[in-house]
């Protein structure tokens, strides 16, 4: 699936059950982050470091645009972990 970043960049997330379920979510599921915001699922693809898989969401801010962006932290692969919750 093709998504854009909040950087403008267009690229191709995984949406597999077998990619996105390990790291706490399925494609299109609704959650949570540790800010309290909602956030979409998109799926998984590289981060800016253009090597480490991380879960691409679209979040609930005016800022994003509808454009998706990941969560950079201690555990970018894995939401869960990261403090992100189910809705």
């Amino acid at each position: 699936m093709k998504v854009t970043a909040t950087d403008g960049r267009v690229f191709d997330v995984d949406t597999s059950d077998e990619t996105c379920k390990p790291r706490g979510f399925a494609h299109e599921e609704i959650g949570i982050d540790p800010h309290d915001n909602e956030v979409q699922i998109m799926g998984v693809a590289p981060g800016n470091d253009g090597v480490t898989l991380v879960v691409w969401y679209i979040i609930d801010h005016p800022a994003t645009r509808g454009r998706v962006c990941y969560w950079g932290g201690k555990f970018p692969g894995d939401l869960i972990r990261s403090g992100f919750r189910k809705k």
